[in-house]
């Protein structure tokens, strides 16, 4: 038990280290692109230009705190996972316990945040009070799937990186190829299908974020802070700021999702995933006017699907064969990719206050047979 103890303090210090990966050149197969380093162990013959800093996950979880609204019922949950890795102290009242039970208290304690940090990922991806929600109200409000989404886009990613221990994805990821499947004899249960719906543009929307290199859009997305993006572009000259694509690491993408991504796009036609945004119109001299209503459309999903199974397939190199532009990485690097404009979007909706007469914007799934 001594050993294991001093492997869970050693992984819990990590938790507060910024750590780095290396962009091997795909002929270099001896590589293993999905192993982080510490700083320190970095191999001497990474350049520095395929060297990318990875914020710790102390950063990350923050940024989470902070993209999530006040309303998010894993708000707080999520404050005590931070609080709980930045008191990285042993306690000093063990001393007047037994032997057993100090060394017990100990485990207990290291191992609270990877528990506390699975409980919150097990919360959202097995979560079926979607329902009840959907089934009382027609609709879920805008920030709780917003926040589900970036709570699996960051979790998911320690996760999968073995950064802290956690769900398996493989095993998420084949319960929603059964949702697809009872989907496919199941379509006149309409609250039963929208609630895989929910989990299924979840997974979609959180796989785009943890696959496809993005710049700047990163802060409007919630998913890095200014000071973050400082770190993972450490040592690198960029000529031109808005151009610049910061590649995810490949330990946070995990495993290739390619054939349950096109398995969404090829049923994506019978559920359409609409956010209705409600905002004041025109000031008039003696009145309000009347509100405005406008529809973000999460589409299109062809295209996001095209895009996430292109970079697993070219791994993110600029040009294919007889050098043929990448289109994506064209479409990224110019910020016009659709996709991910939508849940920029999404997220900015999902931040804003709003009056007490103004209903907040909320997500409803458009059903066909």
């Amino acid at each position: 038990m001594n050993n294991t103890i001093v492997d869970l303090k050693k992984r819990r210090k990590k938790l507060s280290q910024t750590l780095a990966w290396v962009d091997f050149p795909s002929q270099d197969e001896t590589r293993n692109k999905n192993k982080l380093y510490n700083l320190e162990s970095v191999p001497k013959e990474a350049h520095v230009d395929c060297t990318y800093r990875i914020p710790s996950a102390l950063e990350r979880l923050k940024c989470l705190r902070r993209s999530l609204t006040v309303l998010h019922p894993l708000r707080d949950s999520v404050h005590e996972l931070i609080v709980e890795v930045e008191n990285n102290e042993d306690d000093n009242d063990t001393q007047q316990l037994s032997y057993f039970e100090s060394l017990f208290q100990t485990l207990q304690k290291q191992m609270k945040g990877h528990k506390l940090h699975g409980r919150i990922l097990k919360r959202v991806l097995y979560n079926d009070s979607m329902m009840d929600i959907y089934e009382k109200h027609g609709k879920v409000p805008l920030y709780l799937y917003v926040g589900d989404m970036l709570i699996v886009y960051f979790c998911m990613s320690h996760s999968v990186s073995n950064i802290i221990e956690g769900i398996s994805e493989t095993k998420w990821t084949t319960t929603l190829l059964q949702k697809l499947e009872r989907f496919e004899v199941s379509r006149d249960d309409r609250t039963l299908v929208t609630n895989d719906w929910y989990h299924l543009y979840i997974f979609f929307h959180s796989t785009i974020l943890r696959t496809l290199p993005m710049g700047l859009q990163m802060i409007k997305l919630g998913i890095v802070t200014e000071a973050m993006v400082n770190t993972m572009s450490w040592g690198k000259n960029y000529d031109n700021s808005s151009l610049i694509l910061i590649p995810q690491p490949k330990s946070f993408s995990g495993d290739s999702k390619e054939h349950l991504v096109m398995k969404i796009e090829e049923h994506q036609k019978q559920c359409c995933l609409k956010c209705t945004v409600f905002d004041f119109g025109p000031l008039g001299p003696a009145f309000r006017g009347r509100d405005n209503v406008s529809h973000i459309f999460f589409n299109p999903v062809t295209l996001a699907a095209e895009g996430v199974s292109a970079f697993w397939h070219m791994d993110g190199k600029d040009y294919i064969d007889e050098g043929v532009p990448n289109p994506y990485l064209q479409m990224l690097r110019e910020n016009s990719f659709e996709p991910v404009l939508t849940l920029m979007r999404a997220f900015q909706e999902s931040k804003k206050v709003h009056p007490m007469n103004v209903e907040p914007p909320h997500v409803a799934f458009d059903l066909y047979p």
